[in-house]
């Protein structure tokens, strides 16, 4: 049997989940949270670069029906209201940062992980020898 509760006490365990933890990051803004993570641990933006592996680009095409949406949301009800009440909590938390300074380290942020690609794509690319690695050279 599924457990049922009502609005009142879903939005008070909420809470509690809310004065447990600092920062709840979103994964689709996940930029955003980095940022508002660094700000909270006092680090730097090399801090939190990162080099994204085993993730699946939004293809536009792929864009659920409204119908499924709600379908899916009545489905994971529970999970769709905690989502809604720590995205409005993000939202609120982004808006006090400042949405143009948001802007503005996200930026630097994006460029700080092109970089630190470039770097490490570069460096392996590098210490790859294409000669000595070659099946075909090493037949000889």
């Amino acid at each position: 049997m599924p457990i049922t509760m009502d609005t009142e006490s879903l939005h008070k365990s909420f809470q509690g989940l809310d004065e447990q933890f600092d920062l709840v990051m979103i994964a689709e803004r996940f930029d955003e949270s980095l940022i508002l993570l660094k700000h909270l641990m006092c680090w730097t933006t090399q801090d939190i670069t990162n080099i994204k592996l085993n993730f699946r680009p939004r293809n536009r095409n792929e864009t659920a029906s409204q119908k499924t949406k709600m379908k899916l949301r009545k489905q994971n009800y529970y999970d769709a209201m905690l989502y809604d009440y720590f995205s409005g909590i993000f939202n609120h938390k982004v808006n006090e940062f400042g949405k143009e300074r948001m802007q503005k380290e996200v930026y630097e942020l994006r460029q700080a992980n092109r970089e630190l690609l470039n770097k490490c794509v570069f460096k392996e690319l590098v210490e790859w020898d294409a000669e000595a690695n070659s099946r075909w050279e090493n037949r000889k």
